[in-house]
């Protein structure tokens, strides 16, 4: 699960905080997560944002996915949503620069 609060692999739904790690078979998946993050008032007022991201993939058998998700600070917040593979690569999505 990586850093997912929550994940939906076409219509399974896992919460995070149950499962460390969902098998699945090969295939196309719709995969969609999201993250939640302590912020200062001054980004909002309930000092929490949360956001989630989604993405169709081929998963190949006999790899390893992580779930990925990362904040930056101060001015300019933003937030940024990869899938990486167990050797570090970006399947999808934007890793934080």
């Amino acid at each position: 699960m990586g850093d997912a609060y929550w994940a939906t692999f076409d219509e399974l739904r896992i919460e995070g905080a149950k499962y460390s790690a969902v098998k699945l078979l090969p295939g196309t998946y719709r995969i969609e997560y999201g993250k939640t993050w302590g912020v200062s008032f001054l980004v909002d007022p309930r000092m929490q944002v949360s956001r989630s991201f989604g993405a169709t993939l081929a998963l190949d058998a006999g790899r390893t996915y992580k779930l990925r998700a990362d904040r930056t600070y101060g001015r300019g917040f933003a937030m940024y949503f990869w899938i990486e593979d167990e050797k570090g690569n970006i399947v999808t999505g934007i890793k934080k620069p």
